[in-house]
C-alpha cells in the first residue's frame, strides 16, 4: 500500500491521508449511534495489526514529524507490518535502515559501446530518442552525452530535461549551456507535481525545508570545489552561520540529502561534497544574500594558511604527506587563487601562487603553474611588494622561463636570453628561500654557459641550508653524467642521494636514483640496475604518480641486462601504454626505442622495425619541441642501422640523411654520439672504414664513454680495425675525437 504524502500540506493530515490510501473507512456513517472517536492513528493499527503489508510513506520530508510519529505508532502495534519512508531524510525513529538512493552510475570512458550500458546515459538516450526519433548513443556523440550526465551528476530529473532539450538544440548546445541549468532545465512533465517539473523547483523544495543555519552553512559550503575537510567546513563556514554547531549542521544537511560524506581524503578522513548541481544553486543563494564576497576571503584565508604550512614540508620528511594533502585540495587552492585574483589581494595571491610554486614544480605542473604566475605577476606589477621578494622571485621564474622554454617550435634563443635577465634582475640578494640560490646556476646552462652553471653549482656546496646543498651535488652529478665523466658523477650523485635520504625529500632522492640508474646501465651493472630500477619505481608508485614511464624503460632495460629479456620487454611495453595514455609523446617515443633495441638484441630485427615505425607515427605530426626532434633523430638513426643490418644500404643512407635533418643543430651530446655511432656503422657497411673510426672517435667524444651495450658502435669497429688493422685505426678515431660535427655522407 502507498500513501502519497506530497500533496499533503499540514501535518494533521497525515493520518487520515495514509487511512485513504488504505482502504479504511470514515469511522462516523450515518445512521449509527454517537460514541467516542478513535483517533486515525489508532484506527490504523486496528485496521492492520493483523495484516501483512508494507506500507510506502512517499515524499514526506516536509511532515518528518508527523510521519514519524505515525510510522513508530502504527510498527508498535501492528508486527506485520512495515513501513518504506521515501524522504530527503531519515525519520529517525528506533529500528530505522537507511537505504541512499544515489544519482545513477556514470561511466568513466567515453567509449560508446561501454558508455551505453549505464544507467545514466541509457537514460538520457531513451528520453531523446522520445523527442528526437533514431536517436542513439554512437562513437560521435558518446563524449558530449557522457559528458552532460557528468555535469548533471546522474540526477534523473536533471537527464530527462537535459534529454528532452535536444529537440530544439544540438548535444553540443545542451552542453554549453548548462552552465545556466536552471535556466536551462525546465518544461517537464506537466502532470507531475510543481516541484517535480522543473530542476530548479526540485532543489528549490529542498532549500525551504532548510532552517537559516543550514540555509547558511550549504551557501557557504558552494565555495568549496573539491569538496571540504571537517576542519575546512569549520573555519569557512563557522563565521557565516554564527553560534552554530557546524559539523552538526553538517550532519543534518547529510541527513537531508543535499551533501554527501566521503571519505576519499588522504588517509581516507572525511570531506563533504555538493553534487555539481545543489552546489550551483546555493552558489546563487550565497551571492544573492551578499555572503559569496565574504565567504570567499574566509576560504581563500583557509587555503592560504595550508599552502604556507606545507611549503617547507615539501622538502623533508613530511614530504610525501604534505604532497598527498596538497593535491587533494589543489582544485580548492586554485579556487582560492583565482578568488585573490579577481579580487585584487595582490599581497595574498603573491603569498598563495610563491607557496605553491614548488608543489606545482615537483608534481609536474608546471604549465598551469606559469599561467597563475603570470596572473599574479599581472597583478603585482614589476616590484615585490614589501616583505615578498623571495616569493615574488618564484613566481617571476616560473612565469617568464616556461613561456620561453615551451611552444611547438622549441625555445627561442632571443627569448631565452630575455627571460633569463628578467628572472635574474628580480633575485634577491639574501634569499631564504632554498630554491633562489639555484636559479643563478641553472639560468647559466639554459644559456648554454656551461663553465657559469658548474661554477654557480660549485659555489653552492657549502650553503648552509643542506637541502640547497644536496641539490647543488644532484645537478653536479647529471651534468657529470651528461660530460661522460662517470667517476665523478657516481661520486655526487651517490653523496646527493645519501643527503636526500638524510634530509627525507624523496624528491632528490628519486632523481639521485634515476642519475645512479643510468650510470649503471652505461657500465652493464644490471643487478645494480635493477636494484635501482625497482627502487625509483616503487617511489613512483608511492606518491601515486603517472608519471613513471621513463623509469620503468629504464628498469625494462636493467632486466635485460640482468639476463631476463623477456621480463625487460613487458616492462617496456607498459611504460609505451601508460605514456600513450598521458599524451606523454617523447616518453612513448623512448620506450619504442628501447622495445626496438631489445628485439635487436634477440636478433629479431623485423621485430625491432615494428617499434620504430610506431614512434614516427607519433613523432611526425608534433616533432617542434626539441625533445620531439632528438626522438624522432635517433628513430631514423635507428631504422638506418636497421636497413644497414638487413643489407638494404640505399634505405639505410635515406634513414640517416633524415635523422640529421630532425637533429638540425641540436646541440645535445648524448643523441648526436649516437646519430654518430650509427653512422659509423653505415659507413664501415659501404666500404669507408677511415670515416668509420672517425666517426667513433667523434662519438667517443660528444659522450665521453663507451656503453657497455653498444651494438651499432661495435659493428662498426670490429669491420673498420678490420679493414685498416689497429694503428690506423686508432690514428683514425683520434683525429675524430678533435671533431664534434657530424659531416654526410
Amino acid at each position: 500500500m502507498a500513501g502519497a504524502l506530497a500533496p499533503v500540506a499540514s501535518p494533521a493530515e497525515v493520518p487520515q491521508a495514509v487511512l485513504q490510501a488504505v482502504g479504511v473507512p470514515d469511522a462516523l456513517r450515518v445512521g449509527e449511534p454517537l460514541v467516542p472517536l478513535p483517533s486515525p492513528v489508532e484506527r490504523l493499527a486496528q485496521a492492520l495489526e493483523q495484516r501483512r503489508l508494507l506500507l510506502v510513506l512517499d515524499n514526506c520530508e516536509h511532515l518528518l514529524d508527523a510521519a514519524a510519529a505515525l510510522a513508530a505508532g502504527l510498527l508498535s502495534r501492528a508486527p506485520h507490518v512495515r513501513v518504506l519512508a521515501t524522504s530527503r531524510e531519515p525519520l529517525g525513529v528506533t529500528g530505522e535502515s537507511l537505504c541512499p538512493v544515489p544519482s545513477l552510475p556514470l561511466p568513466e570512458a567515453d567509449d560508446a559501446e561501454e558508455a551505453a550500458g549505464y544507467p545514466a546515459v541509457r537514460l538520457f538516450a531513451d528520453r531523446a530518442a522520445a523527442v528526437r526519433p533514431g536517436f542513439r548513443i554512437d562513437p560521435g556523440n558518446a563524449p558530449l552525452v557522457v559528458g552532460i550526465c557528468r555535469a548533471l551528476d546522474g540526477i534523473p530529473l536533471a537527464i530527462e530535461l537535459a534529454a528532452a532539450r535536444t529537440r530544439s538544440l544540438t548535444l553540443r548546445q545542451v552542453a554549453e549551456r548548462l552552465g545556466d541549468r536552471f535556466r536551462l532545465l525546465t518544461g517537464g512533465d506537466r502532470a507531475a507535481l510543481p516541484r517535480h517539473r522543473t530542476l530548479r523547483a526540485v532543489i528549490d523544495w529542498s532549500w525551504e525545508l532548510l532552517d537559516a543555519d543550514e540555509r547558511a552553512v550549504l551557501a557557504a559550503l558552494s565555495v568549496f570545489a573539491g569538496g571540504a575537510t571537517p576542519e575546512h567546513a569549520e573555519l569557512v563556514c563557522g563565521p557565516q552561520a554564527p553560534g552554530a554547531d557546524v559539523i552538526e549542521v553538517v550532519a543534518a544537511l547529510v541527513d537531508k540529502s543535499l551533501v554527501r560524506a566521503v571519505g576519499d581524503g588522504p588517509g581516507g578522513e572525511v570531506r563533504y561534497h555538493l553534487l555539481e548541481t545543489v552546489r550551483a544553486y546555493a552558489a546563487e543563494k550565497a551571492a544573492a544574500s551578499g555572503a559569496a564576497a565574504r565567504t570567499g576571503d574566509a576560504h581563500a584565508a583557509c587555503f592560504l594558511a595550508l599552502a604556507e604550512r606545507a611549503e617547507p614540508e615539501l622538502r623533508g620528511p613530511g614530504q610525501g604527506r604534505w604532497t598527498a594533502r596538497l593535491n587533494a585540495e589543489r582544485d580548492d587552492l586554485h579556487a582560492a587563487l583565482g578568488h585573490l585574483v579577481a579580487s585584487g589581494d595582490a599581497a595574498g595571491a603573491l603569498r598563495l601562487a610563491g607557496a605553491l610554486v614548488w608543489f606545482w614544480t615537483i608534481g609536474d605542473h608546471v604549465g598551469e603553474a606559469a599561467g597563475w604566475a603570470s596572473a599574479v605577476r599581472e597583478l603585482v606589477g614589476g616590484q615585490a611588494p614589501p616583505g615578498l621578494a623571495d616569493a615574488y622571485a618564484l613566481c617571476t621564474t616560473i612565469a617568464v622561463l616556461v613561456p620561453a622554454l615551451g611552444g611547438e617550435d622549441g625555445p627561442d634563443p632571443a627569448n631565452v636570453r630575455r627571460a633569463v635577465a628578467t628572472v635574474l634582475s628580480h633575485l634577491p640578494a639574501r634569499p631564504a628561500h632554498p630554491v633562489l640560490p639555484l636559479v643563478a646556476a641553472g639560468c647559466a646552462l639554459l644559456l648554454d654557459d656551461r663553465p657559469a652553471g658548474l661554477d654557480g653549482l660549485r659555489g653552492l656546496l657549502d650553503h648552509p641550508d643542506p637541502w640547497t646543498r644536496a641539490t647543488a651535488h644532484l645537478g653536479l652529478g647529471h651534468l657529470a653524467l651528461d660530460d661522460g665523466q662517470l667517476g665523478l658523477a657516481a661520486e655526487q650523485l651517490d653523496y646527493g642521494q645519501r643527503q636526500f635520504e638524510r634530509i627525507g625529500d624523496r624528491w632528490g632522492r628519486n632523481a639521485a636514483t634515476g642519475g645512479l640508474l643510468e650510470l649503471a646501465l652505461i657500465r652493464g651493472d644490471g643487478p645494480a640496475a635493477v636494484r635501482l630500477g625497482e627502487e625509483a619505481y616503487r617511489a613512483g608508485a608511492d606518491t601515486g604518480s603517472d608519471h613513471c614511464a621513463l623509469v620503468l624503460v629504464q628498469l625494462g632495460r636493467a632486466r635485460a641486462e640482468a639476463g631476463d629479456p623477456d621480463r625487460g620487454r613487458q616492462d617496456v611495453e607498459l611504460a609505451v601504454r601508460t605514456a600513450e595514455k598521458l599524451g606523454e609523446h617523447a616518453d612513448a617515443a623512448t620506450g619504442l626505442l628501447a622495445l626496438s633495441d631489445l628485439h635487436r638484441r634477440t636478433g629479431d630485427l623485423d621485430a625491432a622495425r615494428r617499434p620504430l615505425l610506431r614512434a614516427l607515427e607519433l613523432l611526425e605530426p608534433r616533432s617542434g619541441r626539441a625533445e620531439l626532434r632528438r626522438a624522432a633523430a635517433l628513430v631514423h638513426g635507428r631504422l638506418g642501422c636497421l636497413a644497414e643490418q638487413q643489407h638494404d644500404l640505399d634505405a639505410a643512407a635515406r634513414w640517416h640523411a633524415r635523422a640529421l635533418a630532425a637533429l638540425g643543430a641540436d646541440p645535445h651530446r648524448r643523441t648526436r654520439a649516437a646519430i654518430a655511432e650509427g653512422l659509423a656503422a653505415y659507413a664501415a657497411a659501404t666500404g669507408a672504414p677511415v670515416r668509420a673510426a672517425e666517426l667513433l672517435g667523434t662519438a667517443r667524444t660528444l659522450r665521453g664513454y663507451l656503453p657497455a651495450h653498444a651494438p651499432d658502435a661495435a659493428r662498426a669497429t670490429t669491420t673498420a680495425t678490420t679493414a685498416l688493422g689497429p694503428a690506423a685505426f686508432a690514428a683514425a678515431h683520434e683525429r675524430g675525437r678533435l671533431e664534434t660535427v657530424l659531416r654526410w655522407p
